[in-house]
């Protein structure tokens, strides 16, 4: 049994504002609060700036298996310098997400609220590195629409696809094979837009390219 937690400002907290939080696991959270205060990194530096106490501003965000904790930080924080944390998430749990896992997480993030920053371009929070072109070691994507026109991507794959309506995640998914049908089992979580996102991603293929940048 493992906690996720958040750590940040009061109104943070209660709207499930956590982009501007501290996320972290741990099976102890009045140990790990103890740590925080004295560990030097941006969340105790705010912690003492604020003046927060560990009944107000440490919120237990999900509690259940060590490895959907890990999958669930990794979700809120795929970047290093993402809010208050300094390094990204989910080091100890795993990547690849069977149904049912993926809709564990889907249930313990609803509700949170992410900024128009975080939701236009999650990536523009890492600090101090290169985005997009620039990237020396950004993926080339090649995106095949439906009636086999193509596109190159540099890097940022979910930006375009939310720029087009795709499902980016799906097209990972299926990555080399053209997107089919909705199945019977899909599951939107009674938001619309995820289902007219996936029906605009039938017949679209993603391919990644091995050639690299320099």
């Amino acid at each position: 049994m493992c906690f996720v937690y958040a750590i940040g400002s009061i109104h943070n907290l209660n709207n499930k504002k956590y982009d501007e939080c501290y996320i972290g696991v741990t099976k102890d959270l009045l140990r790990r609060w103890k740590y925080h205060t004295t560990s030097g990194y941006s969340v105790s530096r705010a912690i003492k700036k604020y003046k927060w106490i560990f009944e107000e501003n440490m919120r237990c965000i999900y509690s259940g298996e060590t490895e959907l904790c890990f999958d669930i930080e990794s979700s809120l924080r795929p970047f290093p310098f993402m809010g208050l944390n300094e390094a990204s998430g989910g080091k100890g749990g795993k990547t690849n997400y069977s149904p049912e896992r993926g809709r564990k997480i889907s249930d313990a993030l609803r509700g949170r609220v992410r900024s128009e920053e975080h939701r236009k371009n999650i990536s523009s929070s890492k600090k101090g590195t290169f985005s997009g072109m620039k990237n020396p070691k950004a993926k080339i994507w090649k995106l095949v629409d439906p009636d086999g026109k193509e596109t190159i991507i540099l890097g940022n794959l979910q930006d375009h696809c939310d720029k087009l309506g795709l499902c980016w995640s799906v097209l990972k998914k299926k990555l080399g094979t053209v997107v089919g049908e909705i199945s019977p089992k899909f599951r939107d979580n009674g938001d619309i837009t995820i289902r007219v996102k996936r029906e605009k991603t039938i017949g679209w293929k993603l391919l990644e390219e091995t050639s690299k940048l320099y």
